[in-house]
C-alpha cells in the first residue's frame, strides 16, 4: 500500500492495552524511510522525524518484539496534496 519516500498523515495516535505509539501525533505529516513487517505479517512503517522508543516495544497484534521506530501502517493514510488555483 505504501512505498519509501512517500508522505503520510497520522490518522490514529491512540494507544492500546499493550502498546503506546510513542513519537507520533495525529494529523502530522511524516515521510516513510523504510517499510518492514512483523513476524505476524503486520506492515510497519519507519518514519523520518520520529524519535526511537528506547525500551521493549511489542507488536500490538501478536506481542512479539518489533523495531523500536516502527509504527503500524494502519495508523496512517497517504498525504494527498491539493493544488488550489
Amino acid at each position: 500500500m505504501f512505498k519509501s519516500c512517500q508522505k503520510v498523515v497520522c490518522k490514529d495516535a491512540n494507544g492500546t492495552l499493550t502498546h503506546y505509539p510513542y513519537g507520533i501525533e495525529k494529523n502530522k505529516v511524516y515521510t516513510i524511510k523504510e517499510i518492514t513487517r512483523c513476524k505476524c505479517g503486520v506492515e510497519l512503517l519507519i518514519l523520518d522525524g520520529t524519535t526511537p522508543y528506547f525500551g521493549k516495544k511489542e507488536c500490538s497484534v501478536c506481542l512479539s518484539q518489533v523495531h523500536s521506530e516502527a509504527f503500524r501502517s494502519d495508523r496512517f493514510k497517504p498525504n494527498y496534496l491539493t493544488v488550489v488555483r
